[in-house]
C-alpha cells in the first residue's frame, strides 16, 4: 500500500463514446498522486481502442483486458485487489468527475485520519453532457467530518452518494468482498460500503456536486426500479447486516433511517417472511412509516367522504 495513493478503479463495457472523456477527468485533476486502473470487461465495441488512446503516455494509467463478460461486480472485487492506493475510488464510464473532486475529497480525509469514507454531491446531466442541477442532499452546509453519532442525527434518511465517495482502504478490510450476499448488492454495492464505514469510523462531507451523473436509461442503477432484480438486492443487504460481520452498524442505520431511499423496501419485506423479524423491521423503519403514509396519502386522495342528508320536510 503507497500512501498518499489514490487508486481509481474505472469498469468499463461498450462505453466507448464515454470513457475518454471520464479518463481524461480523471488524469486532469488537480491531485495528481493516483493510480488509473481501466477494467474492460470483454466490450464488443471499439473500447479498446478508445481507451488506449485516452491513457497513452500518461504512466499513471493502465488498462486490464477481460476476455470473458464478468459483470460489474466483478470488476470491483477483482479492482479491489489490484489497488496500490491508501485511498480508493470506484468510478463510472459514463460519468465523469469533476475538477477539485479528489483534491477536496483527500484534503479533507488526510485532515481526518479517523474517517474512513468521504462523499460530496452529484449533478446530473444528459446522454449529451450538458450539466443539470445538482442532486439536492439536506445533510450541513459546509465541509466536515461527522462522528458515526453526527452522521445518523443528520443524514434523516439522505443518502451516501456512492460516485463522490472515496474510501480509505484500511477501513474496508472487514468487507467480505468473495461473499455470495455481498455479491448480490450489485447496484447497491457502493452505497453500501460507504454506509457501513461511515456508521463505523465516521463520514467526511462536501456539500457541492464533485461529480456528474449521466442519465441514461442503461445505467446500471437503474435496475433498482425493477421490482423482480431490486427485492433480491433488498434481500442481500438485509442479510448482510444481519450477519455476524455486521451487526454492530444495525442501530445507526435505524437511527438514520439510512436504508430508506431505496424503491420497494418495504413491498419486498412486506413479502418475505424470512424478514418479519425485529431487526429488519429496525432497518427499514422508515420506508415502512413513508410506505404507510403514502398509502394513507392514496387512500384520502380517492375516498371521498358521504355529504349528509337532511331529512325530508326539514328546514329550519
Amino acid at each position: 500500500m503507497t500512501p498518499g495513493l489514490l487508486s481509481v478503479i474505472l469498469p468499463n463495457y461498450n462505453h466507448s463514446a464515454y470513457v475518454a472523456g471520464q479518463i481524461g477527468a480523471v488524469l486532469g485533476q488537480s491531485y495528481r498522486n493516483i493510480e488509473l486502473i481501466v477494467i474492460d470487461d470483454a466490450s464488443t465495441d471499439n473500447s479498446i481502442a478508445v481507451i488506449e488512446a485516452a491513457i497513452a503516455g500518461d504512466s499513471r494509467a493502465r488498462l486490464i483486458k477481460y476476455e470473458k463478460n464478468l459483470g460489474v461486480m466483478e470488476q470491483i472485487v477483482k479492482g479491489r485487489a489490484l489497488a496500490q492506493g491508501e485511498f480508493l475510488h470506484y468510478a463510472a464510464a459514463d460519468d465523469f468527475v469533476l475538477p477539485g473532486f479528489f483534491e477536496k475529497s483527500m484534503s479533507m480525509l488526510l485532515q481526518h485520519p479517523q474517517a474512513g469514507v468521504s462523499f460530496a454531491v452529484m449533478a446530473w446531466i444528459d446522454p449529451t453532457g450538458t450539466k443539470a442541477q445538482p442532486m439536492p442532499l439536506r445533510i450541513i452546509p459546509q465541509a466536515a467530518y461527522l462522528t458515526p453519532e453526527e452522521f445518523c442525527e443528520v443524514i434523516c434518511g439522505e443518502h451516501i452518494t456512492g460516485h463522490t465517495s472515496i474510501f480509505r482502504v484500511a477501513a474496508l478490510e472487514t468487507m467480505d468482498f468473495q461473499c455470495d450476499d455481498f455479491k448480490h448488492v450489485r447496484w447497491l454495492i457502493d452505497w453500501f460500503m460507504g454506509s457501513v464505514v461511515a456508521c463505523r469510523t465516521g463520514v467526511c462531507h462536501i456539500p457541492e456536486p464533485l461529480v456528474a451523473i449521466r442519465l441514461m436509461g442503461t445505467n446500471y442503477g437503474q435496475g433498482m426500479y425493477n421490482w423482480n432484480t431490486h427485492k433480491e438486492v433488498v434481500y442481500a443487504v438485509l442479510r448482510l447486516l444481519k450477519s455476524p460481520p455486521y451487526r454492530d452498524v444495525i442501530s445507526y442505520f435505524a437511527r438514520g433511517g439510512l436504508f430508506s431511499n431505496q424503491p420497494f423496501i418495504a413491498r419486498a419485506v412486506l413479502a418475505n417472511p424470512e424478514f418479519w423479524d425485529v431487526e429488519s423491521m429496525m432497518i427499514t423503519q422508515k420506508s415502512m412509516f413513508d410506505w404507510a403514509m403514502e398509502r394513507r396519502q392514496k387512500q384520502q386522495e380517492h375516498w371521498q367522504p358521504p355529504q349528509p342528508q337532511r331529512p325530508q320536510g326539514f328546514s329550519r
